[in-house]
């Protein structure tokens, strides 16, 4: 089955499926243009639209959702430092330049403080 499409009166184009042993007796095929390429239709039941948004599909986890969990496991620990803090976001699974990671450690920790209610 091949679609084609075909301008009317006022320019615009009328898509036409016809199969390959049928032919249109109403239109030649100088007016019909090949529209081989054309994308498929979506297929609507596989698509979940929310509140006119796209569709939704699973969210892999940011740098700082990965950052906020090493910190909340490291952080307030006998021994552990801001050094090695920052050195746990270097590595898997955050991957932050130094730079990087330094300033998530601060963004967390003025988090931190602010919901104890304290301010450093």
């Amino acid at each position: 089955m091949n679609i084609f499409s075909k301008r009317d009166s006022n320019g615009r184009f009328e898509s036409k499926r016809s199969s390959d042993e049928e032919s249109s007796s109403d239109t030649s095929k100088s007016e019909l243009v090949s529209d081989d390429n054309a994308m498929p239709s979506p297929n609507i039941e596989s698509q979940v639209v929310v509140n006119g948004s796209e569709p939704s599909t699973p969210q892999q986890p940011t740098k700082m959702d990965n950052a906020r969990e090493v910190f909340q496991q490291m952080f307030g620990k006998a021994g552990i430092e801001r050094k090695n803090i920052i050195l746990a976001f270097q590595t898997e699974p955050v991957n932050l330049t130094k730079a990087g990671a330094g300033t998530y450690y601060a963004k967390l920790k003025r988090q931190h403080l602010d919901q104890l209610g304290q301010t450093n």
